[in-house]
């Protein structure tokens, strides 16, 4: 006797499945890019293949947003946490989003704010997340660059002031 599968619901259509911005994931083996990191004594740059959207015009289901930050977050600690040991505070952090196309400066902000909380943790483990990053030793800057066409990436500096 065979049984039905009823694929829809009755309270609407489903969301769209989407999949986080974040285009590389250390997890992945295949097409993988890696980053491009340069430790001085000074200082650390780091260049990661993440896409930043403007999140404050995004209208996205919350669990799409927590994959993305989840996903960010992971892959800014995983490149950055060994290279920051020997800094030290207070910091100047310069922010640079390379992409084709350039946000305004409010919409910048608010794209960089996970990674922002996951560099300020990494400083400082033992608040909790998204506290870290008001303290007076951090300098914040931000800026964009514009990139090649579909070349989307984050570039990370972080020196002693």
């Amino acid at each position: 006797m065979a049984t039905k599968t009823f694929l829809s619901n009755s309270f609407g259509p489903r969301f769209k499945k989407q999949t986080p911005t974040c285009v590389w994931s250390p997890r992945e083996e295949n097409n993988a890019i890696e980053a491009k990191i340069k430790r001085f004594s000074k200082h650390v740059e780091a260049e990661i293949p993440i896409r930043l959207k403007s999140l404050s015009n995004e209208a996205e289901h919350w669990t799409t947003k927590s994959k993305r930050n989840r996903s960010q977050g992971f892959v800014v600690k995983y490149y950055l946490e060994n290279q920051i040991y020997g800094l030290n505070l207070p910091c100047k952090i310069i922010l640079t989003r390379i992409a084709p196309r350039t946000l305004d400066g409010d919409n910048l902000i608010i794209a960089f704010k996970k990674i922002r909380d996951t560099i300020a943790q990494l400083f400082f483990p033992e608040t909790k997340p998204g506290q870290a990053d008001s303290y007076e030793c951090f300098t914040w800057e931000y800026s964009q660059e514009k990139g090649k066409p579909k070349e989307y990436w984050i570039r990370i500096r972080i020196e002693e002031i």
